[in-house]
């Protein structure tokens, strides 16, 4: 999860560049992000988050080149999962684990739904919360 985080805190940073990025640029952003010095966080393993997120959609290769565009969908994602992150799930962790916390009723009603609605997918995949 904190990787994927940095990953998309890192896409939008770059998402407005019309020429896009490469990685060589984008890693230090990443690794920076994931608090780990440039060494532990090689080459190989920014080549593999790449290829994952070109495969999902959110960024496309520049032909005959080795740079990167960010996808309309893949600012938009980026954008509201780091948003969600910093506004809502950091911020307000305590109060999300806690039923009766401190999150206006709308929201709290929100997150229930949301919870529910996870727990039908999990039913319908035969899969255990705890597995996933």
């Amino acid at each position: 999860m904190p990787r994927v985080l940095a990953l998309l805190q890192a896409l939008c940073r770059f998402a407005h560049l019309p020429t896009g990025f490469r990685n060589r640029e984008f890693r230090p952003h990443v690794a920076a992000l994931l608090g780990r010095d440039l060494t532990t966080y090689s080459r190989g393993a920014m080549t593999y988050d790449l290829r994952r997120l070109r495969l999902h959609g959110l960024i496309q290769r520049v032909a005959r080149t080795q740079r990167y565009t960010v996808t309309t969908v893949g600012s938009r994602v980026a954008f509201f999962y780091s948003k969600f992150h910093l506004r809502l799930l950091q911020a307000g962790s305590t109060a999300l684990s806690d039923p009766g916390g401190d999150l206006p009723s709308p929201l709290r009603d929100t997150i229930r739904l949301l919870d529910h609605a996870i727990q039908q997918l999990y039913a319908a995949a035969q899969l255990h919360p705890e597995a996933a």
